[in-house]
């Protein structure tokens, strides 16, 4: 696997809620929650996004962090 940054919780869920800013669906997000997964490949995972999203925009919000993962690693 590439290495990936190493960002710390609060730092990563930072950057999160700025990604998803970008997106005209999602500019209403002011926070977001990540947690270790209990399984999978990625070493983090989203919890929570709040506000709620519409269902579509929790869609598109998911998959666009979930691009992140291949590039952020969450360190504690």
């Amino acid at each position: 696997m590439q290495n990936r940054i190493a960002l710390s919780q609060p730092k990563l869920e930072q950057l999160c809620i700025l990604y998803l800013q970008q997106f005209p669906r999602c500019r209403e997000v002011q926070a977001v929650a990540l947690e270790r997964p209990a399984t999978g490949s990625g070493n983090w995972s989203v919890r929570d996004i709040q506000p709620a999203l519409s269902i579509v925009a929790a869609h598109q919000a998911r998959l666009a962090l979930q691009d992140m993962q291949d590039v952020f690693r969450m360190v504690t």
